[in-house]
């Protein structure tokens, strides 16, 4: 309990912005609350890169595939057909929109800035 608290002191030192706290909290402990954060956040940002029915579909697709595992955190953990199927889209027109690409670049952000608030609060403590 005490390494929680000095966590928690350690983030409120290190200068993050709320984005990077929220990537960082949902990396770790997937609370719904975040999801719906997130989810704006990155509906905001895909807007002017890919056609506005496709963003719900994959932002939803990127924050759940963060719930789950994989063994190696550079990885991904479904394919670009398990996404797909998930979101109930054609394969045809998830690979033809490069829906893939823009789910991956969600991940990796949130996992760059989860690693980024991780190194900014082993600094602090």
């Amino acid at each position: 309990m005490r390494q929680e608290y000095l966590r928690a002191a350690a983030e409120a030192f290190a200068n993050i912005t709320e984005h990077q706290s929220n990537c960082y909290h949902y990396a770790n402990d997937h609370h719904e609350p975040l999801a719906i954060k997130l989810a704006a956040y990155y509906q905001a940002l895909l807007t002017a890169r890919i056609k506005c029915k496709y963003i719900n579909a994959v932002v939803g697709t990127a924050i759940a595939e963060l719930s789950y595992p994989t063994h190696d955190i550079t990885k991904y953990a479904w394919s670009g057909n398990q996404r797909a199927a998930f979101t109930g889209i054609d394969k045809a027109v998830w690979s033809r929109n490069g829906l893939t690409k823009q789910v991956n670049f969600i991940i990796d952000d949130i996992r760059a800035n989860a690693h980024a608030v991780s190194v900014a609060i082993d600094s602090q403590i």
